[in-house]
């Protein structure tokens, strides 16, 4: 409900682990890919960590912007992968549980970062 509230609509699939996952439209990004992934969930559903996680293709990138980014910025990190790409990632803990509320904050904070680092990267 979270990420349908922040503007995007998203496809359910299942991780190698089993886990939920969301595959967000990139329709609203700058993004190659958007999921979210949850980790350490009970045989109920609940989840207790979530990451959310977007990947651009932007050739020729250097380090030294990503390492500003994570230098100046708060809540997410950034890295390239193995595949020479840049990717953002945010962790929402939720252990003990999370309200609604707040996890709406969480979710919309890292797609108005992911918009402000794909400005960053130059797209």
């Amino acid at each position: 409900a979270a990420v349908t509230a922040a503007g995007y609509t998203y496809t359910v699939s299942t991780a190698e682990d089993g886990a939920p996952r969301l595959e967000v439209d990139t329709a609203g990004s700058k993004a190659q890919e958007i999921l979210v992934e949850f980790y350490e969930c009970n045989p109920k559903g609940a989840c207790e960590d979530i990451m959310i996680w977007s990947w651009y293709s932007v050739p020729g990138l250097t380090v030294d912007k990503i390492n500003s980014w994570n230098q100046n910025g708060r809540w997410t990190r950034a890295y390239i992968d193995s595949d020479k790409d840049p990717r953002l990632e945010m962790d929402i803990n939720g252990t003990g549980g999370i309200g609604t509320d707040a996890l709406h904050i969480l979710v919309n904070t890292f797609f108005g970062m992911d918009e402000e680092f794909a400005t960053n990267l130059g797209l």
